[in-house]
């Protein structure tokens, strides 16, 4: 009995070292290499740059007042377009980084699709911001059709690297939430 199961073990054994071929580093017997070359024609993929950035901005612990963020390439093909609405009284302090940080968002997911670009830093948005412009849109949802009412309605040019600011309506509902503050801590 035990005769015949060490033989069933040695039979198994030779079976499955020695007569196959491993085809799993390299099926030609080539080495693989990887390709490292810097491609010229990479088209972004903007649904991915949507989705990317929707999903590491959209925190309701981190910015409550933020319904929706859009990311997205403008119509002129030189601008990207972020467009956020908000709900009412939102703070506008943290709306301020909220858009800084989406623009520093979309910018780090072009570099991750395009090696040719950096992503962003402490002081910039990221390379791809060197050659395209970023227009900022900020939408209180029951008004988002009335630009009067928008808190940032702001176009960054290309190579500037300028803060996002707030809009005439921005900074007045940014002064009617000071005063609510106040009267509330009184």
């Amino acid at each position: 009995m035990k005769i015949k199961k060490l033989i069933m073990i040695l039979g198994c054994a030779a079976l499955l070292s020695g007569c196959t071929k491993s085809n799993i580093v390299s099926p030609t017997g080539v080495a693989a290499e990887p390709d490292t070359q810097v491609h010229a024609d990479i088209v972004l993929d903007w649904n991915q740059v949507y989705e990317e950035v929707r999903e590491t901005m959209m925190d309701p612990y981190t910015y409550p007042d933020i319904m929706d963020v859009v990311a997205e390439q403008a119509e002129d093909g030189t601008t990207v377009k972020i467009t956020v609405t908000t709900d009412q009284g939102v703070d506008t302090d943290g709306l301020l980084t909220f858009c800084t940080d989406a623009i520093k968002a979309t910018g780090d997911e072009i570099a991750t699709q395009d090696f040719n670009f950096t992503g962003s830093d402490d002081d910039t948005y990221g390379s791809y911001f060197d050659t395209h412009a970023v227009k900022v849109e900020v939408q209180p949802y029951y008004t988002k059709d009335d630009d009067s009412t928008w808190l940032v309605n702001q176009t960054i040019e290309a190579g500037t690297n300028a803060e996002v600011e707030l809009t005439d309506a921005g900074l007045e509902a940014a002064e009617e939430a000071a005063a609510a503050a106040e009267t509330a801590a009184q």
